[in-house]
């Protein structure tokens, strides 16, 4: 084998030892990084079911309704779906903190407009929020024009 030879084999060696490293250099700090944040993304989740008999007093209404929540983080996201309501729904609103019977703060305003209604959406939380809905301290509720008060509501619980 020539000088050259001898140097470029050495050479080759070198650069693929080099890549290797950096190799596992850059993998163990993906997993020191990206672990704990795949861990920490598992979501809690929360369910309700949207009822008139829910609301106190009761309401007179074939509506039903679900809404399902995934908390990741402070990061909120729902899933809300109600149907066979009389008359359109005037609005869909998250409220807390407030236990079953209780009225509560207008956290978050869904919308409204429909008889029949499926609708996602994801905000981010403040502490407090946060807080008061891991307590299971906020509902849902869907209002009409004749009952401004609430025609559906349903709780927020912790879904196992």
């Amino acid at each position: 084998m020539t000088k050259v030879g001898v140097w470029g084999f050495a050479y080759r060696n070198i650069i693929a030892s080099c890549r290797g490293l950096c190799g596992l250099i850059a993998m163990s700090l993906a997993l020191t990084v990206l672990l704990p944040q795949q861990l920490a993304a598992d979501p809690i989740r929360h369910a309700g079911t949207l009822r008139g008999d829910h609301l106190s007093p009761p309401a007179a209404t074939n509506g039903l309704g679900s809404v399902q929540t995934a908390l990741t983080g402070n990061r909120l996201m729902w899933l809300v779906s109600f149907y066979g309501l009389a008359e359109p729904a005037t609005a869909v609103q998250m409220l807390g903190p407030g236990e079953n019977d209780e009225v509560a703060q207008l956290q978050f305003d869904l919308g409204g407009n429909g008889i029949d209604n499926i609708m996602a959406g994801s905000a981010e939380l403040t502490d407090p929020q946060r807080a008061a809905l891991l307590a299971g301290q906020w509902y849902v509720q869907v209002m009409t024009a004749s009952q401004p008060q609430g025609v559906l509501r349903g709780q927020l619980h912790l879904f196992e």
